[in-house]
């Protein structure tokens, strides 16, 4: 006789049973689950399944100082995925490599806004894909030391913008759509635009009109901002 594994199948079949019989209460009834009493349902601070092996395959606990999680493991005992809730009841996603490093995760931030993160396995983002509380999508690709370097996304009217920033963190590039035109703008290390290329918005000094210049206009700036070159 095989004790692991008749000891496995037995609590398989107790789960099972248990669940088979709370589903049908809550169907049968139309009575909620957890208004049932406390004496029918067991209470534990953790539950593991295992293989046929002995080994531990799921792990469901409580996370001391966040919320329940749930671990899945392979047959080498390293973890591959998570689903959780953090201190704050934001719910968390992750996914793991074969070495058991952290290579995906999907949950939300503090502001509401939902995420997902491809990291390496020093858990530093190199792409982050997500969505901000106000429904905007956005797509961000990083370095190594992970630190954005190119960021897609839409404007609050629905306008694409590609943004190119530099070693520092610095935006030095964008191209995007200004009023329904192609815009590119070059950037110097201080912050200031150098050159536009496409649709431009310049100010008249004189009149403090604003002049709309053509997507085949080139506009060059000295580091003060002030125009310095221009052409149709």
């Amino acid at each position: 006789m095989n004790t692991k594994r008749d000891v496995l199948m037995v609590g398989v079949a107790l789960v099972a049973g248990l669940v088979g019989g709370v589903v049908s209460s809550w169907l049968l009834m139309g009575t909620p689950v957890l208004a049932q009493k406390e004496s029918e349902f067991i209470r534990a601070e953790g539950f593991v399944l295992g293989d046929q092996a002995g080994g531990p395959r799921a792990f469901l606990y409580m996370k001391p100082g966040a919320g329940p999680f749930l671990e899945f493991y392979d047959r080498d005992g390293k973890t591959r995925a998570i689903l959780g809730l953090r201190s704050d009841g934001r719910p968390l996603l992750g996914l793991y490599d074969q070495a058991g490093e952290k290579s995906a995760e999907l949950g939300t931030l503090a502001n509401g806004s939902l995420n997902l993160r491809f990291s390496d396995h020093t858990d530093k983002t190199h792409t982050l894909l997500g969505m901000t509380s106000g429904g905007i999508p956005v797509l961000t690709l990083a370095d190594q030391a992970g630190k954005p370097r190119v960021a897609l996304h839409l404007g609050t009217e629905g306008s694409p913008s590609l943004n190119l920033y530099d070693q520092s963190g610095k935006l030095r590039t964008t191209l995007d759509l200004s009023q329904g035109e192609p815009r590119l703008a070059l950037f110097d290390q201080a912050g200031k635009t150098r050159a536009a290329l496409g649709y431009t918005e310049l100010e008249v000094k004189l009149t403090g009109a604003t002049e709309k210049r053509a997507v085949s206009s080139l506009v060059l700036f000295d580091q003060d901002g002030k125009v310095m070159w221009q052409t149709l």
